[in-house]
């Protein structure tokens, strides 16, 4: 959204009037393109949180009929500059899994969570191992083995993801997943993530993997 036409909307106190008009009477392509742009507008996210609005932010979003852009759409509101301040460390992990506890449609989770985790170097903003572990959990909780492997890829980026698998049975789930249900690209980047990290390293080697990771190396491009 152009800076300027955000300020005047600010100014005249319209944002969430325009962000209730779109939800309920815009039609789906055109509603996204309005709600993306409310949401990454600095300004905008600003004035939500010098006037405490990201609750209706969110309630306002959850009105989006389709799963898929109510999804894509909450996560990209948890993941703004006014949820990251409105919430932080645990608070923000802890409203992500509650909203994505809430939608009931599978795409429409997945969606919020990925969005989410795309945010603006989200994953530094989950610097604690209880908030990373929450996600994870989350993402555990899925079926589709495709998408954990790249959202775990993403999760991963947390420099705090380490700690997960000091716990045996989350290194055990994570080497599974990526010896036997990652796709090559997402495994290879999940690979550089554990290869890449002395102490993901030094854990997983003391939880008894080091072979299983010895031989995943050697499946990398020029190694």
């Amino acid at each position: 959204m152009n800076p300027a036409a955000a300020q005047k909307l600010v100014e005249q106190g319209k944002v969430g009037e325009i962000m209730k008009f779109a939800t309920e009477h815009v039609a789906e392509d055109a509603r996204r393109v309005v709600l993306q742009g409310v949401l990454r507008s600095t300004v905008i996210a600003q004035a939500l949180l010098k006037e405490s609005c990201v609750d209706r932010l969110i309630e306002l979003v959850s009105r989006e009929k389709d799963p898929a852009t109510r999804g894509q759409l909450l996560g990209m509101a948890v993941a703004s500059s006014a949820g990251r301040s409105n919430f932080r460390g645990r608070a923000l992990a802890e409203l992500l899994v509650k909203l994505a506890k809430q939608e009931k449609e599978p795409h429409g989770r997945r969606e919020l969570v990925g969005a989410f985790l795309a945010g603006n170097n989200i994953p530094y903003y989950l610097s604690d191992a209880d908030s990373v572990l929450l996600i994870w959990r989350l993402v555990r909780d899925e079926d589709d083995k495709a998408w954990q492997s790249k959202t775990v890829a993403m999760l991963l980026r947390s420099p705090r993801a380490y700690s997960l698998f000091s716990n045996k049975e989350e290194a055990n789930w994570a080497m599974q997943l990526v010896r036997h249900e990652a796709a090559a690209p997402v495994r290879e980047e999940l690979l550089g993530f554990l290869l890449g990290n002395q102490q993901t390293v030094g854990v997983l080697i003391g939880q008894g993997h080091f072979d299983a990771m010895l031989t995943l190396a050697k499946e990398l491009p020029d190694r």
